[in-house]
């Protein structure tokens, strides 16, 4: 195909429609609003390319392109819609990748720390909640309601705490911590 003043082909994206009536030929670009008709199909088409060359001459003797076919104007209608979106949705596929990875990594830690670290843990809170307890207890005065209570109380836990001291035991050689 032959180019226009500005080195485009001529034939991008147009349709040509062909319409035969009493023997003669008849070419439409309905885009242009051009149409040409000739004996044949190939004048025809010679006059339409002619016809062609002479609009785009006419567009380009006062600055302007020539009209683009409807599907390139709707492409890039959709392209100047659609990047902003696009723009964003990229945006938020890697923030959600990045969120999805973080989430990973913690899961697989919690999944491989051992349950023992997790009951150390809750051994070491609750000695601290004991201590802090103790404490507590220390700074206060002790009245007889409240060392009765406190008897009580140490009678009621020794059975249950009775497990913990045997096996303590041999930690203890005549009151002193053995090393």
């Amino acid at each position: 195909m032959k180019d226009n003043i500005d080195g485009a082909s001529l034939s991008h994206g147009y349709d040509v429609i062909l319409t035969e009536r009493d023997g003669r030929c008849y070419l439409r670009i309905p885009e242009l609003n051009l149409i040409v008709d000739g004996p044949d199909l190939a004048s025809a088409h010679a006059e339409l390319e002619e016809a062609r060359r002479q609009m785009a001459s006419r567009y380009a003797a006062i600055g302007q392109p020539l009209p683009l076919p409807r599907d390139v104007h709707f492409r890039q209608a959709m392209r100047e819609r659609l990047t902003p979106f696009m723009l964003k949705a990229a945006a938020v596929a890697l923030v959600g990748s990045i969120l999805m990875v973080s989430a990973a990594v913690v899961v697989n830690y919690a999944l491989r720390e051992p349950l023992r670290h997790a009951s150390q843990k809750a051994a070491r809170s609750a000695l601290l909640q004991v201590t802090a307890g103790l404490e507590d207890f220390a700074r206060r005065d002790l009245t007889p309601d409240r060392e009765e209570r406190l008897r009580n109380g140490l009678r009621g836990a020794v059975p249950l705490l009775r497990p913990f001291i045997e096996e303590l035991y041999p930690v203890f050689e005549d009151g002193h911590v053995a090393r």
